[in-house]
């Protein structure tokens, strides 16, 4: 079973860092990890269902902090779901480039 979370984070951490790629936007995989860490975390002990809103809120704020612009952590959160499992929101990685534009 621990092989299997193992697994899942790596992808998960893998398909945030490569929506990122995909915007032209240059991160380092570490501040990935950290950040999903730390989001995964911070849904887990919030007490809302299936840790939503928080675990993107805490992510937002990671990515900030450690150097992201707002719009482009605002822009991952609507481009790909947090690490809950969750459906899909429908919402491609082409919005954040429409935020870009939008300010």
């Amino acid at each position: 079973m621990a092989l299997l979370a193992i697994v899942y984070v790596a992808l998960t951490c893998s398909a945030q860092w490569l929506v990122f790629m995909a915007l032209g936007i240059e991160i380092s995989p570490l501040i990935v990890i950290v950040t999903i860490s730390l989001g995964t975390a911070a849904g887990a002990l919030s007490g809302s269902p299936g840790g939503i809103t928080t675990t993107e809120a805490a992510m937002v704020g990671t990515y900030i902090l450690l150097g992201v612009t707002e719009i482009d952590a605002a822009g991952r959160n609507l481009s790909l779901p947090g690490p809950a499992l969750r459906p899909r929101s429908g919402h491609g990685p082409a919005l954040p480039d429409l935020l870009r534009t939008a300010t």
